[in-house]
């Protein structure tokens, strides 16, 4: 895929102003030096900010928004009560932590490198250091000073191949010391607060449109996935019949498919709108008809 490099001064602005600490640039260090990068979650809150920063995205008045820098410390920074030993079998993921947060994503060309920079901050930070291996196994965790790290060792490659696999046309943007990377359409997506889907593939995609739209307060899909997605949603319903749709080993009910459905359906074109509405309750359903009657069915 096609990546537009973004000259920046990220680093320097988040370190100043808070966002960041020193021993977090020691961690990233770690990782540029073995010719790692940023990506994800966290790589597209730097995105954004340093986009607000230079006037390129006007957004949205939330309550990190107004934070500027500081919310990285805000999405990173926020466990509830340090962990004690024995930390065995204990993934950082399920320790205790309140609000909204997030963790930075590491990736590398070759698990080599990995390696390499886990290696390295074992040895700077030794004991205040917690590493394990992630539950689905596909990353090393690591928290040092309430931040928690995930060394992705079964995920290589360049910015350009890693981000061609994520899911979420959102989530593809790659951090190096002095650029940001992302492709041609991302600040559009970011502007229109809308969710673009990539890939259709991953089985547990509701879950992540659900968690970033809640988390960093997307209001609707891109325009060209919303048809797609209702049929994802149809597939989901259909499997709560028999009880094979699942989220955290629980069975998911009808009405938490429709209480989701519902936070895009209103910013759905009509002919899609009234696509989705079959799966709602009627009073919802015909809530929906009256808004598409006042728009038009185009």
């Amino acid at each position: 895929m096609n990546l537009v490099s973004q000259r920046s001064t990220w680093l320097t602005d988040a370190l100043i102003s808070g966002g960041i600490t020193s021993h977090q640039v020691e961690v990233f260090n770690a990782a540029w030096d073995a010719d790692g990068y940023i990506a994800g979650g966290f790589a597209r809150m730097v995105g954004v900010l340093d986009a607000r920063s230079r006037n390129e995205l006007t957004l949205y008045p939330t309550w990190r928004d107004r934070e500027g820098w500081r919310n990285l410390a805000l999405y990173t920074e926020m466990m509830m009560e340090p962990p004690r030993p024995p930390w065995e079998g204990k993934a950082a993921s399920n320790w205790k932590w309140r609000g909204s947060v997030g963790d930075v994503d590491l990736f590398f060309p070759n698990d080599a490198s990995a390696w390499a920079a886990i290696s390295r901050v074992k040895s700077r930070f030794g004991e205040g250091l917690y590493l394990a291996p992630t539950a689905a196994g596909y990353a090393q965790e690591v928290v040092i000073d309430r931040c928690r790290y995930q060394f992705i060792t079964k995920v290589n490659g360049t910015p350009e191949e890693v981000l061609a696999s994520f899911d979420l046309a959102n989530a593809k943007v790659a951090l190096t010391p002095d650029a940001i990377l992302t492709p041609p359409e991302w600040k559009e997506l970011e502007e229109k607060r809308a969710i673009g889907i990539d890939v259709w593939s991953k089985p547990n995609l509701l879950w992540r449109v659900w968690k970033w739209a809640r988390k960093h307060t997307y209001l609707k899909l891109r325009s060209s996935d919303e048809d797609r997605f209702v049929n994802v949603v149809f597939d989901a319903l259909e499997a709560t019949k028999d009880g094979t749709l699942k989220r955290w080993d629980r069975p998911v009910t009808k009405y938490e498919i429709q209480k989701f459905a519902k936070m895009f359906i209103h910013s759905f074109e009509p002919s899609s709108a009234l696509k989705a509405a079959m799966i709602l309750d009627d009073y919802d359903k015909m809530n929906v008809m009256r808004d598409v009657m006042s728009k038009g069915v185009k």
